[in-house]
């Protein structure tokens, strides 16, 4: 604790703490708590950087949070994908039966259930890659957003701090 009397031994803080007189106090406090085992640095000196407003802190909590919850919903959403395209049974491993036609040397002929079997298989190919492709560049816009909040928070924690 301190009192603050002056040379004149009147309580006075506005002629004790001057600005000069708590610089001096911020270099030399973390010097003494060092040499006593704590483990300190000295803030920036003259920083001419302004501290956050506490709802501006907020906010930047508040967008931290947000990114967060659209990160996991859409990881939520590829894992979904994942398990339709998983709870597709899987074909068996005889060949689809095929005939070459008669005309043509390109050309097959295939049962129709085997045809209609490939073509559903082929849509929801078609529909996950589709998804997993837009939830990778969320996914990275999302990672790149949540990075850089961090980053943010970081820095105001440690200046709040």
């Amino acid at each position: 604790g301190i009192v603050p009397f002056d040379d004149e031994y009147k309580l006075s803080a506005k002629r004790v703490f001057n600005r000069a007189a708590l610089q001096n106090v911020q270099d030399q406090l973390p010097v003494y708590l060092r040499q006593h085992g704590f483990d300190v640095e000295r803030g920036i000196q003259e920083s001419q950087h302004k501290s956050l407003t506490v709802p501006e802190y907020k906010a930047m909590r508040e967008d931290l949070k947000k990114v967060t919850l659209q990160k996991r919903e859409m990881q939520a959403e590829l894992e979904d994908a994942r398990k339709r395209l998983a709870e597709l049974k899987p074909r068996d491993q005889q060949e689809i039966e095929s005939k070459p036609t008669f005309l043509s040397k390109d050309k097959v002929v295939v049962r129709k259930s085997d045809l209609h079997d490939l073509e559903s298989r082929a849509a929801v190919s078609d529909i996950y890659n589709q998804q997993q492709n837009r939830l990778k560049l969320d996914n990275q816009s999302l990672n790149y957003q949540l990075l850089e909040v961090k980053d943010n928070n970081y820095e105001l924690s440690k200046k709040n701090e």
